[in-house]
């Protein structure tokens, strides 16, 4: 502890302290200068009062700008400043400070409720060698862990745990976790159905053998069809999430399932391989009001004519034909 003598601007008394602690210097002052204390004492509880008033202030622009999808830019604008006169309004900067910190503070309380999960606790025996043998002995097998930069290896983890569901009771009184409830059980069996298109999806995409781009928007369609057929399914726990995935891959493929203009080619491209050709349209034009299948006809042949043009201009293009047939 590095100490120090600090010279008193009240009556000049030299007190002897530390950086790090202020303990001495307040009971100087407290003792010998009760009315600079009481002053001192007030005038830090006001200083806190309007941080605390800051702080809240920082953290309702900040929901504001959640809920509503707004830019950061917007709490710069003269506009949105008008709207609280008087007040001295968060700067940009601070927000994203705010932001970045809320986000860290969701990150580890959820890190640490994750680490009670029956799955991660399991997960975590897996890479110890004695639960490792156990895990071996009890199920015949090694289990899957989650790796957070490989596709689907939750659900593939899942999926392996859910294998040896009926032996996962004598597998946690062994490694010394809580046993799984029927209701947990139901809600990974869930989990799976619901994940499981797309994690099929992924992985028929991911094929390094005979893929093309034109399995792309059939495999969208395909995975449409089956979430939607889950709708009949009953779920217990993610009915609701089932919805809602239905939504986001609308959103984030909106321009094949609208079928908008810079999507075309992907749909000749489908179209031309002779196992897809036209069954994924019609569940595609549900979606696609603005076109019918007379059009995309129309489109293809017109994007065959121009391909024979340019096919004429490429060089060399009669003879590689030529030496083809």
């Amino acid at each position: 502890m590095c100490g120090v003598i600090a010279i008193c601007q009240v009556c000049q008394k030299h007190v002897k302290g530390s950086i790090k602690v202020s303990s001495n210097f307040i009971l100087h002052m407290r003792s010998k200068h009760p009315k600079k204390y009481a002053e001192f004492k007030a005038k830090k509880n006001e200083n806190r009062q309007k941080t605390g008033r800051k702080s809240a202030l920082s953290e309702d622009v900040l929901n504001f700008l959640c809920d509503t999808c707004s830019p950061l830019s917007l709490i710069e604008s003269k506009s949105f400043l008008k709207l609280f006169p008087g007040k001295k309004m968060p700067s940009r900067r601070s927000i994203t400070r705010l932001l970045s910190d809320s986000n860290q503070k969701y990150v580890h309380k959820l890190s640490i409720a994750l680490e009670n999960v029956n799955c991660t606790q399991i997960w975590h025996k897996c890479h110890r060698p004695k639960s490792a043998e156990i895990i071996s002995a009890v199920l015949s097998s090694q289990l899957i862990t989650p790796c957070v930069t490989r596709w689907n290896s939750l659900y593939d983890s899942v999926k392996k745990l859910l294998e040896h569901k009926h032996k996962l009771g004598e597998l946690c009184y062994r490694l010394g976790v809580p046993s799984f409830l029927g209701s947990e059980i139901e809600y990974l069996e869930e989990y799976l159905k619901v994940l499981k298109p797309i994690a099929e999806g992924i992985d028929f995409l991911q094929g390094e053998q005979n893929m093309f781009f034109g399995y792309f928007i059939p495999t969208l369609v395909s995975i449409k069809m089956k979430l939607r057929r889950l709708e009949n399914e009953n779920l217990a726990f993610l009915e609701r999430v089932n919805i809602e995935m239905q939504k986001a891959l609308h959103k984030r493929f909106e321009k094949y399932f609208y079928l908008k203009e810079d999507s075309l080619d992907a749909v000749i491209a489908a179209i031309v391989i002779p196992d897809v050709k036209l069954r994924f349209l019609k569940t595609l034009l549900e979606t696609a009001n603005n076109i019918t299948e007379d059009d995309i006809k129309t489109h293809l042949n017109h994007y065959g004519l121009e391909f024979a043009k340019q096919l004429e201009k490429t060089p060399n293009a009669t003879s590689i034909s030529s030496q083809a047939s």
